[in-house]
């Protein structure tokens, strides 16, 4: 089960991917999730305690853009942070770097570092190479009201190589 309680996050009407609005980032963005059924979008961003060293205590900042409310800027719930699209981050052996991935799925392993250009990065495995995640997509049918989750047809993840900046992409079939 990849994203549990996904039914209590939004409404699940369709959309094609094609229409989803490219968030603005900042400096510190890291990568974001979109889902198909509304355009509402998980952000990820490095959280610093002053320049190229992160937080120790909560180096990941997740939440939305309501990009279906006028494109607001809301916090993570808390079932939505500690069961769907939080972050469980942990120090990494390598100073100044984490593991960590999103709670719902254990399976996927990223590390949070500074790129050779000096801004922070999520990096993941994508088609078998290291590659700076970008962005994911989810394909889901909403589940029924008795099992609260939805099924999940498939996870894309787009990402570029850190080295050459070559497009790469995965898509998980579910």
């Amino acid at each position: 089960m990849i994203f549990l309680l996904i039914m209590l996050l939004g409404n699940l009407n369709g959309h094609s991917q094609s229409d989803y609005p490219v968030p603005q980032t900042t400096a510190n963005h890291l990568f974001y999730i979109q889902r198909s059924g509304n355009t509402n979008t998980i952000m990820y961003d490095a959280v610093l305690n002053g320049t190229k060293k992160f937080n120790t205590d909560n180096p990941i900042h997740s939440y939305w853009i309501r990009f279906a409310d006028k494109g607001e800027k809301k916090e993570l719930s808390f079932i939505q942070r500690k069961f769907a699209y939080g972050v469980d981050a942990r120090p990494s052996k390598n100073r100044n770097e984490f593991e960590f991935n999103i709670v719902s799925y254990e399976k996927r392993k990223m590390r949070l570092l500074f790129n050779k250009s000096g801004n922070p990065v999520a990096i993941t495995q994508i088609n078998g190479k290291n590659a700076v995640l970008k962005k994911v997509f989810i394909k889901m049918d909403p589940g029924t009201m008795l099992s609260f989750t939805p099924d999940i047809k498939y996870v894309e993840l787009y990402g570029n190589d850190p080295d050459t900046g070559e497009q790469i992409y995965e898509k998980l079939i579910l």
